[in-house]
């Protein structure tokens, strides 16, 4: 007879003996080894995308922080060009006081430097800050708005000069300043189309602000050399600008 363990070698012999498991094998079985592995992978993939999703917002906030900044700069030029188009206005109406008072030289020399110097103060800043609110607005083209406050206000200040400069001079050499009626009326002007230009840029400046307007492709240029202006004859806003502030040729 076969002892038995001399046939259980035999057997094994036969089928072959199962190769003895590697460290690795063991250890990749091994229940802790998957939970740490799972537990890495979660970590690398949650810091990828929470790093992605911290860069966008960074992004969108640096965004939204030049869009306040450019916006501040804008109501900012608003205000200024405001607050030169009242100021000279104030100061040509003080200076028309002074003379239907029949006030000192030394009260009207005062009156007419301070309108002096609110012209200036008008004059210097009023390009830039126009230019700021344009760029604001997405306009690109030399709007209606700025003709107005380029060309027509100018004409209707010119105007007015002329009227109270000219009754300045009279007081000066003594003699009577003569009616200021057409002074006053010119005044009244001035001080609408002022008004209206200011108060229509602010609008359509805060109309962008909220959203409510957005800014319009650019038209395909037409040719000769007059300036492209933003606005059309048809446009309603051009009508009551022309009845606030009408062309003077």
């Amino acid at each position: 007879m076969i002892d038995d363990e001399v046939l259980r070698q035999r057997i094994r012999k036969i089928m072959g003996e199962p190769k003895p498991e590697t460290g690795w094998a063991r250890l990749l079985k091994h229940p802790l080894f998957t939970l740490f592995f799972g537990f890495l992978l979660t970590w690398g993939v949650g810091t990828m995308l929470t790093g992605q999703m911290a860069r966008a917002r960074e992004a969108e906030e640096q965004r939204a922080a030049r869009a306040r900044a450019r916006t501040e700069g804008s109501l900012k030029a608003v205000l200024d060009v405001s607050r030169a188009v009242d100021d000279r206005y104030v100061r040509a109406e003080m200076l028309l006081a002074s003379l239907s008072r029949g006030e000192p030289d030394k009260a009207l020399e005062e009156r007419r430097k301070a309108y002096d110097d609110a012209y200036v103060r008008w004059r210097s800043s009023l390009h830039a800050n126009l230019f700021t609110i344009r760029d604001a607005v997405g306009e690109s083209r030399y709007t209606v708005f700025e003709q107005a406050l380029n060309e027509r206000l100018p004409r209707h200040y010119a105007a007015l000069d002329t009227l109270m400069f000219r009754a300045y001079d009279r007081r000066r050499t003594g003699a009577a300043a003569g009616s200021l009626a057409d002074a006053w009326a010119k005044l009244t002007t001035v001080n609408g189309c002022g008004t209206f230009v200011v108060d229509r840029i602010f609008g359509d400046l805060a109309a962008v602000v909220q959203g409510d307007a957005a800014p319009e492709p650019e038209p395909t240029p037409s040719p000769g050399p007059q300036p492209k202006v933003a606005g059309t004859p048809t446009d309603p806003t051009v009508s009551f600008l022309d009845t606030a502030c009408p062309e003077i040729p």
